[in-house]
């Protein structure tokens, strides 16, 4: 017959140990969370309304190499996407007459702000990739 043995007390104290520990929780794995949900959010929010979820992120901290990085590579492509939404919204108030400001009405003006809303358009489909591979990146390095 095989005699069974109780666990000693240094087996108890090394499970309390790793219970304290993974009930902490990672803060790395909490900031890379975070960012995936505010970049969700600015993703989900309609074109009209990215502005404040855009300001959540750009005001987002960040204390870890990867996750800052990913951070301001969708800072940069939204801020672009955003300021293109905009002005497009404003050219669409200058045409159909909500703006009275003379200048928007201007055709040289129109032009040129016409010209920046596509560049702005451009860059942020330019840059929207590297967001969304860091995004991916963080996912799978902290399991989020």
């Amino acid at each position: 017959m095989i005699a069974h043995r109780a666990p000693s007390h240094g087996f108890f104290s090394l499970l309390a140990i790793l219970l304290v520990v993974s009930c902490k929780g990672d803060p790395a794995r909490d900031e890379a969370a975070n960012l995936v949900r505010l970049v969700s959010d600015l993703r989900d929010a309609p074109n009209h309304a990215k502005r404040d979820p855009l300001d959540r992120l750009t005001s987002m901290p960040c204390s870890f190499p990867d996750v800052c990085a990913a951070r301001d590579a969708c800072i940069e492509a939204f801020r672009h996407h955003v300021r293109g939404m905009e002005l497009g919204a404003s050219l669409y108030a200058a045409l159909d007459g909500s703006i009275p400001d003379a200048v928007m009405h201007d055709s040289t003006n129109l032009g040129m702000r016409l010209l920046e809303m596509n560049v702005e358009v451009e860059e942020a489909k330019a840059q929207m990739p590297r967001c969304e591979e860091s995004i991916a990146s963080l996912r799978v390095a902290h399991r989020v």
